[in-house]
């Protein structure tokens, strides 16, 4: 089903903030719809995996709610397709359910959050837009000129926690991104495809971070490469950069801090 997934420059989406509600029940995508309009976001709407799947890779959506309850395939299977898939790993997902027991049908790929059909759904839809600043903060940020990415954006990542938290406020900030997770995908994936930017972490298995981005410099590839790294950024910065990196950024990075840092380096002269 993953393969199904697999996306190319055509099928990147759009910038504007979406989410997608895989929900057969009229009643409760309006609610779910009027709770994201409240945080001016636009919905898309389909009843089954399916057509789900076809709808994230055509437009890709800023997030995803999906019921678990659904025909066919259920909302795990949808779970399962978007985080095994390198191109939409980093869409977060709220899995909604009446169920007490959603947990006994997840696998090891888990949503984002879980969200129960109860009194107090909205607020918990609403804390989901909120910790990934799905909404307004965006709007905000691309009427003001600032903190909107455009472009495709490969993430070197080894570490799944810091991988899933960089990726996600990448993709709600409107890059396109792609997941690897070591030095060697790294160098594959930038010599099959253009990317815009490169975020590399430096210690990674197989191949670090430094070996990489020497190997793609040998290809002649001239794209953006910023180092993220736990070390001082001041520090590293002349090995970095003799190594071939464009800029550093000191991890756990500020999302601000993150989403300036790529802006700047996306930003053609």
């Amino acid at each position: 089903m993953s393969r199904a997934l697999r996306s190319n420059n055509e099928s990147a989406g759009d910038a504007t903030v979406t989410v997608l509600l895989v929900e057969p029940s009229r009643l409760m995508r309006k609610v779910l719809s009027t709770v994201c309009a409240s945080r001016g976001i636009a919905t898309r709407s389909r009843s089954e995996v399916g057509a789900a799947l076809s709808s994230i890779v055509k437009n890709r959506p800023t997030a995803v709610l999906a019921a678990f309850e659904l025909p066919g395939l259920s909302g795990v299977a949808l779970i399962a397709a978007l985080k095994s898939s390198p191109y939409h790993r980093a869409i977060p997902i709220g899995l909604v359910t009446s169920s007490d027991s959603v947990s006994q049908h997840l696998s090891v790929h888990r949503p984002d959050t879980v969200i129960r059909r109860d009194d107090n759904l909205s607020g918990a839809v609403t804390n989901f837009l909120e910790s990934f600043s799905i909404g307004q903060e965006r709007a905000l940020g691309q009427k003001a000129g600032g903190g909107e990415l455009k472009g495709k954006i490969l993430l070197a990542e080894d570490s799944t926690v810091i991988q899933k938290l960089l990726a996600k406020m990448l993709h709600v900030a409107g890059a396109d991104v792609m997941l690897v997770e070591n030095g060697a995908q790294a160098v594959a994936a930038a010599s099959e495809q253009r990317f815009d930017l490169i975020l590399m972490d430096i210690e990674m298995p197989e191949m670090d971070g430094l070996e990489a981005v020497r190997v793609i410099r040998s290809k002649g590839i001239s794209v953006p490469v910023v180092a993220a790294t736990a070390h001082d950024a001041e520090s590293f910065r002349s090995e970095a950069v003799g190594a071939g990196f464009d800029d550093v950024l000191t991890k756990p990075a500020e999302r601000q801090v993150l989403i300036e840092t790529c802006r700047r380096h996306l930003i053609k002269p």
